[in-house]
Order: structure tokens, then C-alpha cells, then sequence
């Protein structure tokens, strides 16, 4: 990518994905990160993380997800988006390693997944099931979450469920489902502090030798942005690539609010301007 020897980078400093290696440490995501463990440490059965779209659920997750794997814990990680009903049981058996043949009946691998998880209690080793988005399922496969959740749930239970929501969507969750939540995360928007720090933070790391923004312009882009970290990101890598090809030496407001109408005409929205 040109623009990175413009900036004297040396590789873009912002993902587009959940990419664990990239995950910007700051207090809110911190927090919620740690009452995540805390549900799995304390074996709680079902925990609900709740946010905007592009807010790091998704990332969450999948930082959990690792940490959790080494530690040598049997975890599973799922994204509901176009999921239908039948195809649910088969994704867990699948991230607890079992391999149903594709004719196998549900009941038979119902049978198969929670046996995997008494085994795991058999052996005092936690299982953790982690399900994305699951506001893009069918209302079906909330009932089968229900099921799961309460595969292991007498006194000594070692299965932990968390689920990954848009907060307008947890009013329509399944009730009884939601009776089980033990605890509720929620994520909000950056504040300019945590924006700036990401900022400067992916820079340094990708090997930027001094700053890239001016402080309007990083004034600008969190407001753009509505501190969202997913359009943070996306901002600014585009600003990036718009003040070097305009050979600037830092980008400046006016060339993040040219980027920004451009998104603008392509649905990118701004939360607040």
C-alpha cells in the first residue's frame, strides 16, 4: 500500500477485522473484557454483551476466545448471522470437536454435545460457548441457546454461554433466556480521549516515527465518527490514503471531512456531527 511509505509505516496501521493482534487496550473495552472472565471464572451460565454495530463485540470476543484457548480452556466461538435453526447444533459440535455425520439426527447431536460437556466437568475443565450477533437468528435458534445454557445447570456446573447482542434487539430476546443472565456487558462509544489514544496507539505500533493527524483533525474524526471504534478505524485509514495522495505531511479536518462525504454518499453515517 503507497501510503504507507508516504507515512514511513510499516504496514497499515488499522484492521478492518476482529483481529485479536490488533485489539487497542483501552478502559472501556478493558472493563468489559475483565466482567467477561468474571463470568467464566466464576462459572456463571449465560452472560449478555451488548453494543452498537462496529462498538468491538465481534473483537471482544474473539480476544476472549484466545486467551481463552491458552489457557488450555475447550472454547467455542459461533456467529449467528444467516444461521437457520438446523444448522445451530452442528456449528457447536463442530467447535467441541465432535464430527457428527451429516446425516446424523438433531437428537443424536444434542446427545453428543452434552455428553462432550459432562465429560469436560467429569475433568473440573470449563467449557465456554461464545455466540455472536445472535440478534441476526431466527427466533428458533434462541430457544436452542436456551437448551444449550441449561445442558449443564445443577450445583457444580462448569459451562459458561455468552451472547452478543444490539442493545435495541435484547428486549425481543427470548424471556427465558434472558431470565438466565447472570450478568450484563454493555459497550458504548469512545470518548476523544480513548479515539486520540487509539490513534497515536495503532500508529506507533505499525511504526509510524511522529503523528499523522493534527489535533483538529483528530478532533474531527471522533466526531465523525460518533467515537464508534469500527468507523474510528475506517476514517481514519482513509484519511491516511487521501492526505498522501495529496502529498501532505499530516492529515488535516478538512481532508477527514472530505473523506467522511464521501462515505457519507455510501452510507457511512456519523452518530453525531
Amino acid at each position: 500500500m503507497f501510503y504507507t511509505r508516504h507515512w514511513g509505516l510499516s504496514r497499515a496501521p488499522f484492521a478492518s477485522d476482529a483481529d485479536p493482534a490488533q485489539f487497542h487496550a483501552n478502559p472501556m473495552h478493558d472493563e468489559a473484557l475483565a466482567r467477561l472472565q468474571f463470568l467464566v471464572d466464576g462459572r456463571r451460565r449465560l452472560g449478555l454483551l451488548a453494543g452498537e454495530p462496529g462498538t468491538g463485540k465481534s473483537l471482544l470476543l474473539a480476544v476472549l476466545a484466545a486467551k481463552l484457548a491458552a489457557a488450555g480452556k475447550p472454547v467455542v466461538r459461533v456467529n449467528l448471522t444467516a444461521v437457520e435453526p438446523a444448522e445451530f447444533p452442528g456449528l457447536i459440535a463442530a467447535g467441541l470437536r465432535l464430527n457428527p455425520r451429516d446425516n446424523e439426527t438433531p437428537a443424536k447431536v444434542w446427545r453428543m454435545i452434552a455428553d462432550r460437556i459432562t465429560e469436560h466437568r467429569y475433568q473440573q475443565v470449563g467449557t465456554v460457548i461464545l455466540i455472536d450477533d445472535v440478534d441476526q437468528a431466527p427466533p428458533e435458534v434462541q430457544s436452542m441457546i436456551l437448551r444449550l445454557a441449561q445442558i449443564d445447570a445443577g450445583a457444580g456446573a462448569w459451562l459458561t454461554v455468552i451472547v452478543a447482542t444490539h442493545p435495541r434487539e435484547v428486549s425481543r430476546m427470548n424471556p427465558q433466556l434472558l431470565d438466565l443472565v447472570e450478568l450484563s456487558v454493555g459497550l458504548e462509544p469512545w470518548d476523544p480521549s480513548t479515539a486520540a489514544e487509539f490513534l497515536a496507539t495503532a500508529l506507533k505500533k505499525a511504526g509510524s516515527p511522529s503523528k499523522c493527524f493534527d489535533a483538529l483533525a483528530t478532533e474531527r474524526l471522533h466526531q465523525l465518527s460518533g467515537g464508534i471504534p469500527r468507523r474510528v478505524s475506517q476514517l481514519a485509514d482513509l484519511a491516511l490514503l487521501a492526505a498522501a495522495g495529496d502529498d501532505r505531511p499530516l492529515v488535516d479536518a478538512a481532508t477527514v471531512e472530505a473523506v467522511f462525504s464521501e462515505l457519507s454518499v455510501n452510507g457511512f453515517a456519523s452518530i453525531t456531527t
